[in-house]
């Protein structure tokens, strides 16, 4: 799926948090920056948003109504070609079990309040471009690997002390021949 930062002037970073005081902060430190912001208040209203407006990158706060941003996360990870779209959780909750259960939901980073408005915006384009970056080298090796696929021949790496590394491509003809001539 080709990442949305090639298709927009702008990235779209969606804010998920019940506190509107934190979501105005964070929406004006973030336009200031040339973001474009959606917002939601809690992670439902978060999950229509994220399916409506396929964001690039979601900052997320864990303690919200009727759904917390664990779950909102784990339903994130689930959408098709969406799976690798940055969430960052933004909490108060800094204790270990709470940062160990966000990455196991799928989450990208955690940043606990009080946020410091100077960084955010460098941290979120720094994510941004990493995930860019995973993006580009998910689909290289996938165009690799259907060329590969694609090569009618079969085509074996052997080490330098003759072990066999990898065959691609192998047919059952060539069975044989590399089994009685290896």
């Amino acid at each position: 799926m080709e990442s949305i930062l090639l298709e927009r002037d702008h990235p779209v970073v969606l804010i998920v948090d019940d506190d509107v005081t934190l979501r105005i902060l964070v929406r004006e430190t973030l336009e200031q920056s040339g973001f474009v912001v959606e917002e939601a208040t809690d992670g439902v209203e978060a999950i229509s948003v994220f399916r409506n407006v396929r964001p690039d990158i979601v900052l997320l706060d864990v303690l919200m109504p009727q759904m917390d941003g664990f779950v909102a996360c784990a339903e994130f990870r689930k959408f098709q070609g969406n799976e690798y779209i940055p969430v960052v959780m933004m909490t108060s909750l800094d204790d270990t079990e709470s940062i160990d259960r966000a990455y196991e939901v799928g989450a990208t980073d955690f940043i606990t309040k009080p946020v410091n408005w100077g960084i955010l915006p460098h941290r979120i384009r720094y994510i941004l471009r990493a995930s860019k970056a995973f993006n580009d080298l998910r689909k290289s090796e996938a165009k690799n690997q259907a060329l590969l696929e694609a090569i009618p021949d079969t085509l074996f790496q052997i080490s330098k002390d003759g072990t066999l590394l990898e065959i691609k491509g192998l047919r059952e003809n060539h069975v044989g021949f590399l089994l009685t001539n290896y």
